[in-house]
């Protein structure tokens, strides 16, 4: 009974073992199992991250890749419009400077027709019949008086005149040499006419060398010719005329001074219009309007003062012009 008892126990706690043996079995691999789902379910996540992270690494690239691509048409396109506004603006600039050039051109080309129109008409009141005549009268008159020294001389001075105004024309300026004999030959047969009822008197500064220094031709001579004719010769005093031209300089500019002891501009202006109403002195008119062109056309700033001198009581007593030539 005891045996049987022992034996009972022995087999109990044998199926006790083995019942906890085979549990265990079954724990372990239901275990095992459990661990290796999550293990699989564990390393696809990671696998689905690493895929989710590489996704969206790609879709990145490929925003980073298209933005540039955008920005390089961008660039493209950006530089095409600022190649065209370029190409554009050149455009318009070459027009701008061919209108000038052709403008400038044809504005040179008109001031250089007024300005020999000028010149002509200059040349041909230096030059008018009635000074011709008047002078060859007067030469005439020395060889009715059979004085031909006197008569050979003027008629030399006549014809040197003729030619050095005929060439000076031809200049667009010439030495003031040349323009201080000009003047000289002029006041000597204007004297031969008005039978020397004035003296003249040129001078120049010592500083002026009047070789290198150069005039436009025909400017000075009408305001002389002015001074004597509408100053000078209308004097009642029985006091010889005086003329006196000054060439001076004076901060680059070259000052021709011209001073007469005449009647003065306002009582001038009076006689000749009580002569001839309609009469203007066309000399230092036709000068004056050559000087905007000269002026233009050479950048130059000549210009003409006039002055109006008086004695202590306050009469006139002659005018001073000053012609300020630009050097």
């Amino acid at each position: 009974m005891n045996t049987m008892n022992q034996l009972k126990r022995k087999d109990a706690y044998s199926y006790f073992v083995k019942y906890h043996e085979l549990k265990d079995s079954v724990y372990n691999t239901e275990s095992r199992k459990k661990l290796f789902d999550l293990q699989i379910r564990s390393e696809t996540e990671q696998r689905e991250n690493e895929i989710a992270l590489l996704s969206r690494e790609k879709q990145l690239k490929v925003l980073e890749i298209k933005q540039r691509e955008d920005e390089i048409y961008r660039q493209q396109i950006l530089k095409y419009w600022i190649i065209v506004a370029a190409f554009l603006i050149i455009l318009l600039f070459l027009f701008i400077h061919v209108y000038s050039v052709s403008k400038a051109a044809k504005n040179k080309h008109l001031l250089e027709q007024n300005l020999n129109l000028y010149m002509q008409k200059a040349l041909s009141q230096q030059m008018n019949p009635h000074f011709i005549f008047n002078t060859l009268n007067s030469i005439q008159f020395f060889l009715l008086n059979n004085d031909k020294i006197s008569s050979n001389k003027y008629l030399t001075k006549f014809a040197r005149l003729m030619r050095i105004t005929l060439d000076n024309s031809q200049s667009e300026t010439i030495s003031l040499y040349r323009e201080i004999e000009s003047l000289n030959l002029y006041i000597e047969l204007e004297q031969l006419r008005f039978e020397n009822k004035f003296t003249f008197k040129i001078t120049t500064g010592a500083d002026i060398d009047t070789e290198l220094i150069s005039i436009p031709p025909l400017i000075i001579q009408p305001f002389v010719e002015n001074a004597i004719w509408h100053g000078i010769m209308h004097r009642d005093s029985n006091e010889d005329g005086k003329l006196i031209i000054l060439f001076s300089i004076s901060e680059n500019n070259l000052i021709c001074t011209i001073e007469d002891n005449g009647i003065g501009r306002e009582k001038a202006n009076e006689i000749r219009k009580q002569k001839k109403p309609e009469h203007i002195s066309l000399g230092t008119q036709i000068t004056e309007s050559r000087i905007s062109p000269i002026n233009q056309l050479y950048n130059k700033k000549l210009n003409i003062t006039y002055h109006d001198l008086f004695a202590p009581d306050g009469t006139a007593s002659g005018t001073r012009v000053e012609i300020c030539f630009p050097i």
